[in-house]
């Protein structure tokens, strides 16, 4: 809000995690904003899938904490208590001037109702061509555009390490892919696992076993929290050694290492997502 006064913008950019922020600056200071909204939703939904083994036992409870309806109670509880301090978005806007949140309980995101009711702008990256008529429609209010790709220019240049491990790997027949989960906390073992599984499988390794077999570019960066154990790491030096495995620590521009490449195994993420389109 300082700044906001102090520097005068002509107008502000917000993304989805500061909605309320830039419509409290908006509507008190009379400042334009536009939403550029990497994970568009206008509904709240449930949150994920059973992982441990007990959570079958506590199902039925979990079920009833995981729903739409339970977090939409949620959302306006924290909209009036907050979560830090007792800092509520409600307190923002009463501090300014500004009606708070209005009550009731729904499952859709109300401030993006809002803003779609107002006009604003909400700019979200994605080609509707990728989309199923369904998610257009739940999309409504939203501007889709298309896919954003960032270009280096000179500095788009693969590392050696990797040019030259693909280029082996052709010049052995090998179809070649990468398996990449970006900043997503996956964990270079279960990565790693991933990796030596896909390349020893008889499926992939074909009748000539692993003098044909594909290869693999295994991204693992920032994942050094859970680290391959001894009999992981043996497997991988091996199929290393075969020029099947290259494990790489430091990133990569797709937009030069997707083109040369059979398949790409990734987290469903924007980047990857519309770089493996393109």
């Amino acid at each position: 809000y300082h700044w906001a006064v102090e520097e005068k913008p002509d107008f502000i950019v917000f993304g989805f995690t500061t909605v309320h922020i830039a419509m409290v600056l908006s509507e008190s200071l009379g400042i334009p904003i536009v939403g550029f909204i990497l994970q568009p939703s206008r509904r709240i939904e449930g949150t994920g899938d059973l992982f441990l083994p007990l959570d079958g036992l506590r199902r039925p409870v979990q079920e009833v904490f995981r729903s739409p309806g339970f977090l939409a109670v949620l959302t306006q509880i924290f909209e009036g208590l907050g979560v830090a301090a007792g800092l509520s978005v409600n307190q923002l806007r009463r501090a300014r001037g500004l009606a708070p949140c209005p009550k009731g309980y729904s499952d859709s995101m109300r401030h993006y109702d809002e803003l779609a009711r107002q006009g604003v702008p909400l700019i979200v990256p994605v080609c509707q061509k990728v989309l199923s008529e369904r998610l257009v429609e739940e999309l409504r209010g939203f501007r889709l555009t298309d896919f954003v790709f960032m270009r280096l220019g000179e500095c788009d240049r693969l590392d050696a390490e990797v040019s030259d491990f693909i280029k082996a790997a052709r010049g052995k027949g090998r179809k070649v892919f990468a398996v990449t989960f970006s900043s997503m906390p996956i964990g270079e073992a279960p990565i790693l696992r991933l990796a030596v599984e896909a390349l020893t499988s008889p499926v992939l390794q074909g009748d000539a076993g692993a003098s044909s077999g594909p290869a693999m570019i295994a991204f693992v960066g920032g994942q050094e929290f859970d680290p391959p154990e001894a009999e992981l790491l043996q497997e991988t030096h091996l199929l290393h050694s075969q020029g099947r495995l290259l494990v790489m620590r430091r990133p990569q521009p797709f937009g030069a290492l997707f083109p040369l490449l059979d398949a790409v195994i990734g987290q469903g993420g924007l980047g990857v997502t519309s770089e493996a389109l393109l």
